[in-house]
């Protein structure tokens, strides 16, 4: 149901008017502003955005800070069930006045040309980025992909918005804001090569995801959409362990086929092997 008015929120008045001595209660609000934003968009869209589209508009205003929300192609919008992402040109509903969906009103509300991550997007108190994770990974505005790397990575099972806090980096100062949504389709966010307890003879492949399914049965790890043959150790609906003789070669896609019969979609393998001899190293090339 869409809603029928457009409920626009001061995302930086508490920051403004905060004592010195409360940036951890001021950015925990802010948080909470954009989650409650994000909330309002996927009422119109269905879909969840990026944090700098919440406070973008369709016409496209003289501040290039502020981008029309249709710039670039599109929206990029993602979809909560499945963290499936793409760009689309988006109407407004009938009943919605379409974005701004939060508005600021401090310099240090936004990222400018030099930074290190989107135009636009928004600044914790610290003049850093927030970031808005997906379970499966940090969602990358510019390259319109999710990292599992970065940062926090896959480490998230809910939807999270996280402050890095004063240092600005990843750490125990670290602000986070959970939305309540999560995968609810088989997908998997990362395939890691590591140390098997036999290393001699085997290598480890830790395979991370969602809705895997709680054992195996007629479930299969593939490679490159076939069966790869590994011996599974592991298998839990968010992870799976599998057993390899040797390592895969560079640019293997890694999928799950469940005991159910769905499969997921495909990531590369991560090697995280220390390079102890010249075959492993020249995984790393």
């Amino acid at each position: 149901m869409k809603r029928l008015t457009l409920l626009g929120l001061a995302f930086c008045a508490t920051a403004a008017t905060a004592e010195p001595r409360q940036p951890r209660a001021a950015t925990n609000l802010e948080m909470q502003n954009m989650a409650q934003a994000m909330e309002f968009f996927y009422l119109d869209y269905n879909r969840f955005t990026t944090l700098e589209n919440l406070d973008d508009t369709f016409a496209n205003p003289a501040n290039p800070l502020y981008d029309g929300i249709n710039q670039g192609g599109g929206a990029l919008l993602i979809e909560p069930n499945t963290s499936q992402i793409q760009r689309q040109v988006l109407v407004p509903d009938i009943f919605a006045a379409g974005p701004p969906y939060l508005t600021g009103n401090s310099s240090r509300d936004y990222e400018g040309p030099t930074g290190d991550y989107d135009e636009g997007g928004l600044l914790d108190l610290w003049g850093n980025p927030y970031y808005f994770y997906s379970p499966l990974g940090l969602i990358e505005p510019k390259s319109a992909s999710i990292s599992t790397s970065r940062y926090y990575g896959d480490s998230f099972v809910y939807y999270t918005i996280v402050s890095h806090g004063p240092d600005g980096i990843k750490s125990g100062d670290d602000a986070f804001h959970t939305l309540p949504y999560t995968i609810h389709f088989t997908a998997i966010s990362s395939a890691r090569l590591k140390d098997s307890a036999n290393r001699a003879v085997t290598y480890d492949l830790v395979i991370r995801g969602f809705q895997l399914g709680a054992t195996q049965g007629s479930g299969d790890v593939l490679f490159n959409g076939v069966s790869s043959g590994a011996t599974v150790t592991v298998w839990s609906a968010s992870q799976v362990i599998a057993s390899l003789p040797g390592i895969p070669p560079e640019g293997t896609q890694v999928s799950i086929r469940t005991g159910g019969g769905a499969t997921s979609g495909s990531v590369l393998i991560t090697n995280e092997l220390p390079p102890t001899s010249v075959t492993e190293w020249a995984a790393y090339k």
